[in-house]
């Protein structure tokens, strides 16, 4: 009997733990009226060499046809660990879908890489790995306490949320931008 009770408390703390561990994404339509597919594309490439140290790069697909740009790209955010802040290198992955008059971008598989720093204060500390929206990680590090590591998780997710908001912001502004096309 104590086997079956422990067996069903596992199985419930993995339930309960997989609905409140998702991992992040943003995504969104938006529309932009008389504006066309190839408008909007051509806007999407020049924001993707704008936005990136090296659009070519980071950019795996761009099918003019399709109305699809994909790829890779990463940021170094500053989070909080112990007693100051660190810097990482957060990777993730994006898609912008273009049709006539609107486009829909999204922006998902934030892995944290890990600390940027030879810092003998972080030494041990490695990534958190797939960023998600769970509350507290259930990471842990040689001599760091659980509220520690939740601490610095939390620091993680907002810093990567604040780096995503000024993305998105940027993407929304170059999309809206009517180009020169008379030079």
């Amino acid at each position: 009997m104590k086997k079956i009770f422990f067996l069903l408390m596992i199985f419930i703390s993995q339930f309960g733990k997989s609905q409140s561990d998702t991992a992040i994404s943003y995504s969104e339509v938006i529309h932009v009226d008389s504006t066309t597919k190839d408008q909007l594309f051509s806007r999407a490439r020049i924001w993707v060499n704008d936005a990136f140290k090296s659009g070519k790069d980071v950019t795996q697909l761009a099918d003019k046809d399709a109305g699809t740009i994909t790829g890779s790209a990463n940021f170094i955010i500053h989070f909080t660990i112990r007693k100051g802040t660190w810097p990482a290198r957060i990777t993730f992955s994006f898609k912008i879908l273009i049709k006539d008059g609107r486009y829909k971008y999204i922006f998902d598989n934030f892995f944290d890489q890990g600390l940027e720093s030879d810092n003998p204060q972080t030494s041990g500390l490695d990534d958190f790995g797939s960023i998600t929206t769970a509350k507290t990680t259930t990471k842990k590090e040689f001599m760091v306490s659980v509220s520690s590591m939740n601490v610095s998780w939390n620091s993680v997710q907002r810093e990567v949320d604040k780096e995503m908001v000024g993305i998105i912001t940027d993407l929304k502004r170059a999309m809206k931008t009517k180009m020169n096309e008379d030079f």
